[in-house]
């Protein structure tokens, strides 16, 4: 095992990327973090641990910033962020944090972004019910704030999205009401073929293998 963050620094939600400057190496890890200084972000580092580096750096207010997802061997990434004061996806350069600009600019939840193959971002949102507990939807945008479109209108909380590696379906953690196990569904993008995966226990973030 290697580690790769640093002591005085909480880290989450990791996701190996392609390196921008470097499209035939074995890429970078994208993850959340959280420091001893108050601050939050986003940072990269080389699966050996060298090369940390902050890309999205700002003040702490209660929520780590994260969920980083990138575009396909594109020069991009997106993350969520709070720093408007509500949870918000925002886009930046891969390579170095720049140009950052928020992508769904709504006043209610908008979080967990991921990148699809075909080049879309799904997110969850919970615009279509604010402030109801428990109800977040799965919703569906291009890089440039254009096509938005609902993914998913079941009635509970629908999150932590995987894409299949064409883009065509995705499996998604879903729950009926607060209290009751998550389960796991599979789902055409375009709403059809909805499956329902696991049946037992409590199961969640499901990960499609790329091919």
């Amino acid at each position: 095992a290697i580690k790769l963050t640093p002591n005085n620094m909480d880290a989450v939600t990791p996701v190996w990327c392609t390196d921008p400057t470097n499209l035939s190496g074995p890429g970078k890890i994208y993850f959340g973090f959280k420091d001893d200084a108050g601050k939050t972000g986003i940072s990269s580092v080389n699966p050996d641990g060298t090369g940390l580096r902050r890309l999205v750096d700002e003040p702490f207010s209660g929520t780590i910033t994260g969920n980083p997802t990138c575009s396909p061997n594109g020069p991009e990434f997106a993350f969520d962020t709070s720093r408007d004061g509500n949870s918000e996806v925002y886009i930046a350069n891969l390579a170095d944090g720049s140009n950052q600009r928020n992508l769904t600019n709504n006043p209610n939840i908008d979080s967990q972004p991921r990148w699809s193959p075909d080049n879309k971002i799904a997110f969850i949102t919970d615009r279509d019910t604010p402030g109801v507990a428990g109800e977040l939807n799965l919703y569906l945008i291009n890089p440039d704030s254009t096509g938005l479109q609902k993914l998913t209108n079941f009635s509970g909380r629908e999150m932590d999205l995987s894409w299949s590696p064409d883009s065509s379906r995705f499996t998604f953690t879903k729950v009926a009401a607060i209290g009751d196990p998550f389960q796991i569904y599979m789902i055409n993008t375009n709403g059809t073929g909805l499956v329902q995966l696991t049946t037992e226990g409590q199961n969640i973030f499901p990960a499609w293998r790329p091919k």
